[in-house]
C-alpha cells in the first residue's frame, strides 16, 4: 500500500481507509459514512440537520427547540411548555 508524506495531495477521487490530519480545512459538500468520531470539541457555524439520534452527556445551547423529547434533567433560567 502505497504511503504518502506530503503538505498536499489534490485528487478527484480516492478510497482511503485512515486519514490523519492536524487541520483539516474542507468547503463543500462533504459525506460521511459509516460510525465518524471527534475527539475534543467541534463547531458548526450555521445549520446542521441530522436525520436519526442525537446523543450524548451534555447538549448545550443558547436556545434549544424540539416539537417532542424526553428528557431525564431539563434545567434553564427559563423553561416553558406544557407538562403533564
Amino acid at each position: 500500500m502505497p504511503i504518502f508524506n506530503a503538505s498536499t495531495i489534490t485528487a478527484a477521487t480516492g478510497t482511503f481507509t485512515t486519514i490523519n490530519a492536524v487541520n483539516l480545512n474542507y468547503s463543500g459538500g462533504l459525506v460521511f459514512s459509516g460510525n465518524t468520531f471527534t475527539l475534543g470539541s467541534g463547531f458548526f457555524s450555521s445549520g446542521i440537520s441530522v436525520t436519526g439520534v442525537v446523543s450524548g452527556q451534555t447538549f448545550t445551547g443558547t436556545t434549544v427547540s424540539a416539537t417532542t423529547g424526553t428528557f431525564v434533567s431539563l434545567t434553564g433560567t427559563t423553561t416553558t411548555g406544557t407538562t403533564a
